[in-house]
């Protein structure tokens, strides 16, 4: 009779702790939407009730997004302003979809839904970093099949990206990971620091280095760094949907790259591809290279997202290019 009891009550708590678990996801899931539709929206540049504007649609993660940087100081706002300024007149519209984490799978989908929607002259393209810990909406067919085995834990991974609680357990772990080698590296430097104290310029080399381990170990985060091969056919199906979008829509593409080196290998794109469908790509990494070495500071402290004079000189770039293309006839800003 004992064990009955003990077996039941054994059973009622982890039907409680489900039960938990679902309450958590629900209102985190409902806490998302209220931020995306209340907090995260960055305004759209210029109207889009004007039929004869060139619109100008960005799509990516926080770096479209514009993370690092004031409200209005995002790469897409700033170009909006360079490129009215420049005309004299209110003659382009710049869309900002960029969503933080967004990885490229989530991208394409933003593509199909916005390029047919907003019917864009350009489409500026930044994604693809957040694919090593964002499992979210991808798709495995049976080309990327190694072993059944393998298979399935890559497919429970994805399923399990698709829960809110599970995303908040990562960024735990990884911010778990983050501090704890933020003291390590602090005590060896014999410099101790509080977070808020991260912007001064002293602590910056400290934060970059700890932002290198970061970026170099995220085998720790997400089984799917291990299938690197995997995760780059996925990629790379993405990125042809989107060139396929886009030349169905009429729309110019351009792709950008992350102005990190190393953040950029983990979005690589490859270069038959940017050839068979004429992509340009624009290329932010040698010139936050030259301006940095100018000893201007391109990226706020944690090394990866840019500050606002970073934002300010991917949109000069793009300008550039833009002029490069023939998008625009006009001289070029000079950079540095």
């Amino acid at each position: 009779m004992s064990k009955n009891l003990g077996k039941k009550k054994v059973f009622l708590i982890l039907i409680y702790i489900i039960y938990l678990l679902f309450l958590v996801e629900i209102f985190l899931r409902i806490a998302g939407i209220c931020y995306s539709t209340i907090v995260a929206p960055r305004a759209d540049e210029g109207s889009l009730k004007d039929e004869n504007a060139f619109r100008i649609l960005c799509i990516g993660d926080s770096c479209t997004y514009g993370v690092g940087a004031p409200s209005g100081k995002s790469y897409p706002s700033q170009l909006y302003k360079l490129l009215n300024e420049k005309a004299g007149t209110e003659q382009f519209c710049v869309i900002n979809r960029g969503v933080p984490g967004l990885n490229s799978s989530q991208a394409l989908r933003l593509v199909k839904h916005f390029v047919p929607l907003y019917k864009p002259d350009v489409l500026l393209f930044l994604c693809g970093h957040n694919d090593f810990w964002n499992l979210e909406d991808i798709k495995l067919t049976e080309n990327e099949r190694i072993n059944p085995l393998e298979y399935s834990a890559i497919l429970a991974n994805i399923y399990l990206s698709n829960l809110r609680i599970y995303k908040l357990y990562q960024s735990f772990f990884l911010t778990k990971f983050y501090v704890k080698n933020f003291i390590n590296i602090d005590a060896q430097s014999n410099n101790v620091k509080a977070y808020a104290e991260w912007e001064d310029e002293e602590n910056y080399k400290i934060s970059k280095h700890i932002n290198d381990l970061y970026v170099c170990t995220p085998e720790s985060f997400s089984f799917f760094a291990e299938n690197k091969r995997i995760l780059d056919i996925i990629r790379t199906k993405n990125i042809e949907e989107v060139c396929k979008v886009s030349r169905r829509n009429n729309a110019k593409l351009f792709f950008l790259s992350y102005p990190d080196k190393e953040i950029n290998k983990r979005a690589y794109f490859k270069e038959e591809l940017l050839k068979k469908y004429n992509v340009c790509y624009i290329n932010n990494i040698d010139l936050f290279n030259r301006v940095q070495n100018k000893g201007f500071r391109l990226f706020r402290s944690d090394g990866f997202h840019p500050n606002e004079l970073g934002y300010y000189y991917i949109a000069v770039n793009i300008y550039n290019a833009f002029i490069d293309n023939g998008i625009i006839d006009a001289e070029k800003i000079k950079l540095i």
